[in-house]
């Protein structure tokens, strides 16, 4: 994750930050191979991080992507699935998650517990669950990863329901190489007893659809045109609810 420039205003228009930046990249290009960032679309940090070759991951989206080969070769090796394994969601999981969600896999709905709708990064989103992890038995997330690359390959985990009592929301999102995996993370959640289960999906995630299926959980709503896909906002999708009642 490339850390925000910041400049005092005083100081601003006189060349430190892109000083600082052909300094850091320079430095990563000897030992890198992917950098994330996120800013605001089309301001001036997003220009000067254009200027050293970083790109917006869609249209406009202040999310950014830089790779020292191309983004085909980095995924390649990076995304292996051999010898993966599983663990409670931590601070090893906190650099490179984002390359899973912020992404173009299939699926809008990629984050109930994070607040993830669409391409976005986990860069705030899993700190709550990092320090839950950290001081509490029991673990709110897992995550599936590559030991060798550090890769976050898939998610599940789970949160009480912001609305509805006595309801558990459940959560689970993969590389599109590894949703079968998701029923082994599922199986590492201590679920507390509850009456209800659900779960969100949407129309562009068959295979999470069928996942839910698999775990015994029924649609039970659907909700037409509810988000976004993009940033530029220029495609709605269908989102589903499926339900699991003990």
């Amino acid at each position: 994750v490339f850390g925000h420039v910041w400049t005092n205003e005083d100081m601003r228009e006189k060349g430190a930050a892109s000083h600082l930046n052909e300094v850091v990249i320079n430095a990563f290009k000897s030992r890198g191979r992917a950098l994330l960032l996120g800013t605001t679309y089309d301001t001036v940090p997003y220009k000067i991080y254009q200027k050293y070759g970083f790109n917006g991951i869609e249209k406009e989206s202040g999310y950014m992507d830089y790779y020292s080969d191309s983004k085909a070769e980095f995924e390649d090796y990076f995304f292996a699935t051999d010898n993966l394994q599983m663990r409670p969601v931590g601070w090893l999981d906190w650099p490179t998650a984002p390359c899973l969600y912020l992404n173009s896999f299939p699926g809008v709905v990629r984050s109930m517990q994070m607040g993830i709708i669409g391409r976005s990064s986990t860069e705030g989103g899993m700190l709550g669950l990092i320090k839950h992890n950290e001081s509490n038995d029991d673990k709110l997330a897992w995550s599936l990863y590559n030991p060798q690359t550090g890769a976050v390959l898939a998610t599940a985990g789970y949160r009480w329901h912001p609305l509805w009592p006595e309801t558990l929301i459940l959560d689970f999102y993969s590389h599109p190489d590894c949703w079968e995996r998701c029923h082994d993370l599922i199986e590492k959640l201590k679920l507390p007893e509850t009456t209800r289960l659900v779960a969100y999906s949407d129309f562009e995630n068959p295979r999470k659809n069928r996942v839910l299926a698999d775990l015994g959980f029924s649609e039970v709503a659907e909700f037409q045109n509810r988000v976004y896909k993009d940033t530029a906002k220029t495609v709605l999708v269908d989102v589903f609810e499926y339900e699991k009642r003990k």
